[in-house]
């Protein structure tokens, strides 16, 4: 699927999926803030090929002004909770 706003890609970022088997869901994200406040079109456009093969179809839009995280949020989340663990292993000793 391509997503673009006044004729400019937005990158997609598969966030989740949801369900399971022929009722799996996919979540993606984009960061659009780099439009805010402007007023165009939003398009949606899926390749040929996707509609051959019978892809599924767009369901549901949300806006949201949550932010993505990167996933050196997580890296550095994981590092504190190791660099934590390992204090309280080593206190008690």
């Amino acid at each position: 699927m391509q997503v673009t706003f006044v004729g400019q890609t937005i990158p997609l970022i598969q966030m989740a999926i949801e369900g399971g088997g022929p009722t799996r869901h996919l979540v993606f994200g984009a960061d659009i803030s780099s439009f805010a406040g402007q007023t165009g079109e939003l398009r949606f456009t899926m390749p040929s090929v996707a509609a051959s093969f019978n892809i599924p179809y767009l369901d549901s839009i949300q806006f949201s002004n949550q932010p993505i995280p990167e996933p050196s949020v997580f890296a550095l989340f994981a590092l504190g909770a190791l660099l934590l663990g390992r204090r309280f292993v080593r206190a008690r000793r």
